[in-house]
């Protein structure tokens, strides 16, 4: 059973890449102002290895909702859950493929576990 919440399900749609030296961050907006910050951390030989640091939030201030935590893609692919703590679901997370390519763009969605 999936459950749906507002600031859960996620069709992200405008994606910002920003290069840095340890890995690739992926930026996007949803029709709520939530933002998804997806830092994809370790890259070998230009293969991303799946582990990924993520922050869901509604605003830049520290008084606005925020959730952040550590994930992995299993074998660098194109999905990820995060368990949340305290609580029997878990954010699932599925990249958006176009055309059969990587996309950039994620869906998450809480599902219960």
């Amino acid at each position: 059973m999936r459950l749906k919440t507002v600031f859960a399900t996620w069709l992200l749609t405008y994606v910002v890449p920003a290069y840095s030296a340890g890995g690739l961050t992926e930026i996007a907006r949803n029709e709520h102002n939530y933002t998804l910050k997806l830092d994809q951390r370790t890259f070998v030989k230009g293969n991303w290895q799946g582990d990924a640091n993520f922050t869901i939030s509604a605003c830049p201030q520290p008084e606005c909702f925020q959730l952040s935590g550590s994930l992995l893609f299993a074998s660098g692919g194109h999905e990820g859950s995060f368990p949340i703590p305290r609580l029997q679901c878990e954010l699932h997370f599925e990249e958006v493929l176009r055309r059969g390519m990587n996309s950039g763009d994620y869906r998450v969605t809480m599902v219960s576990r």
